[in-house]
């Protein structure tokens, strides 16, 4: 299932709806306030679920996306995720972490800051631009500081008994 967008139809609904105050100023929206806002229809994005952890200013968004769903498609999904969460939730949410899951490929994840989208919406990054300084970057795993992999392992094991 791959969606067609044309740059100038991503640009124009990024102007469309220029960042603006609102209420949720006055409190720090929770995680499922924040997981309602994705799971709102006018979000359009191609994956099949979403997931909000955190509440800022750093936020990681899980995604599932079909094994089909192409790179260009992934970053449009990435900036309409981002741009929503940071319209809802203006001066929590600085960055959004995306982290894709799709079948039969290893994780991958893109983060998109404030600034970005601004830029974007006013105008000042093309959609050529903004999606083609987009990276993927691979999910590691993370080591645990001072802790070797044994260590690990006993720590995990003794905490479980």
């Amino acid at each position: 299932m791959f969606k067609s967008v044309n740059c100038r139809v991503l640009l124009v609904s990024m102007l469309i709806s220029p960042f603006a105050a609102s209420a949720t100023l006055a409190a720090n929206l929770t995680t499922s306030q924040l997981n309602s806002i994705l799971k709102d229809p006018s979000v359009k994005v191609s994956a099949t679920s979403n997931i909000v952890m955190g509440t800022g200013p750093t936020v990681t968004v899980l995604t599932e996306e079909d094994a089909k769903t192409s790179e260009q498609d992934l970053k449009i999904d990435a900036l309409f995720l981002s741009k929503a969460l940071m319209e809802a939730a203006p001066g929590q949410i600085e960055k959004v972490k995306i982290l894709f899951s799709q079948s039969g490929r290893e994780g991958r994840f893109i983060i998109i800051d404030n600034k970005e989208i601004q830029d974007f919406g006013h105008g000042k990054i093309s959609p050529e631009k903004m999606l083609a300084t987009m990276r993927f970057a691979d999910v590691e795993p993370e080591r645990a500081p001072g802790l070797e992999p044994r260590r690990l392992y006993l720590t995990l094991v003794a905490f479980a008994r």
